[in-house]
């Protein structure tokens, strides 16, 4: 089971460090399995937006594009992906900033076109292994915004060992509410409103009993 901190203080105020709550945890049976913070190693990205998209003059396989991330004139940015269009929002790395790995992004000449950051998959922001296009990003997100806070990557997971006998541990509210009774503290349980329409069940199925 894997615990997103910052979900998991949407339900209970967690007092302690990420290491101190970790040998809570264990100490209450929900072993540690790993611990993960998201989003290490990138600092710099922002939110672009891709203004226009053009051919490379010398190479077939790239494109030249304008992207703009919210400080003055837009980026002039060399891009090998295809599945981007004019008007599409994707992490943009500006210069000076780092991905995972140690990687500094500096400008640099692509077969005679400066290029002025990267624009990024997201393989190359540390979120799996997909690295064949660009990460597209919501119409709405914020031109020049952090893209770590926009893609939620403020945050730590941890992984805990859920037994058999405590399926309760396979959910949010359960492992919560195991956090609020070890700090004394109170637990937030999310309001669930459902209003039923239409047939009743009883018309929409049956079951004999032959036996």
């Amino acid at each position: 089971m894997k615990i997103s901190l910052n979900w998991l203080k949407d339900y209970v105020d967690v007092p302690v460090s990420v290491d101190e709550l970790c040998e809570k945890l264990n100490l209450l049976g929900l072993t540690v399995e790993s611990v993960e913070k998201l989003g290490a190693g990138v600092d710099g990205v922002k939110i672009g937006q891709i203004l226009s998209i053009e051919p490379h003059p010398d190479a077939d396989k790239l494109v030249v594009c304008k992207t703009d991330v919210g400080e003055g004139e837009p980026l002039q940015i060399v891009c090998g992906a295809k599945n981007m269009k004019a008007g599409d929002k994707v992490p943009t790395a500006v210069v000076g900033a780092t991905l995972p790995g140690d990687f500094k992004i500096g400008r640099r000449k692509m077969r005679g076109i400066e290029s002025q950051g990267m624009m990024c998959s997201p393989s190359e922001l540390g979120l799996g292994e997909d690295h064949a296009g660009l990460m597209i990003l919501d119409p709405e997100a914020p031109i020049g915004a952090d893209a770590r806070e926009v893609l939620g990557l403020y945050d730590t997971v941890v992984e805990i060992e859920v037994t058999p006998n405590r399926n309760d541990w396979a959910g949010m509210i359960g492992v919560a509410r195991e956090v609020a009774a070890a700090y004394g503290k109170m637990l937030t349980v999310p309001k669930v409103s459902l209003e039923e329409t239409g047939p009743g069940v009883e018309t929409l199925s049956s079951v004999d009993l032959d036996a």
